[in-house]
């Protein structure tokens, strides 16, 4: 999955994207960054948890994403970030806290929302 499309993802899953019951309207931008406008609000705001410490913990929090690390190595002195909601949805190992969370929220909507 791109950055996109799992910051897409993490919108949805968190309920930030247009439906039929909001005014909210929602553009795309590079890298990973989704702008989200209410119609009363003119100023609107960025929503961007691959790289928003903020943003990723409350995907945390609203889905009891489990965090763990892999064993420390010579070759991986800081060992890796792995984040899961049962065995079901597990992020690939990364250096990146915000990613593993990202990206085990974006595979919990991307099978919610497949047929």
């Amino acid at each position: 999955m791109t950055d996109l499309e799992i910051t897409r993802l993490c919108a949805e899953a968190m309920d930030l994207c247009e439906d039929e019951q909001t005014t909210r309207t929602i553009s795309y931008r590079e890298e990973g960054h989704i702008w989200i406008r209410h119609e009363a609000d003119a100023i609107g705001k960025m929503y961007h948890p691959l790289h928003d410490d903020a943003q990723a913990m409350a995907l945390v929090k609203k889905f009891h994403i489990q965090l763990d690390k892999t064993l420390r190595t010579p070759d991986d002195p800081y060992g890796q970030w792995i984040a899961s909601k049962t065995d079901k949805w597990v992020s690939e190992p990364t250096d990146d806290l915000n990613r593993a969370i990202c990206e085990c929220v974006a595979k919990m909507q991307a099978a919610k929302v497949a047929p």
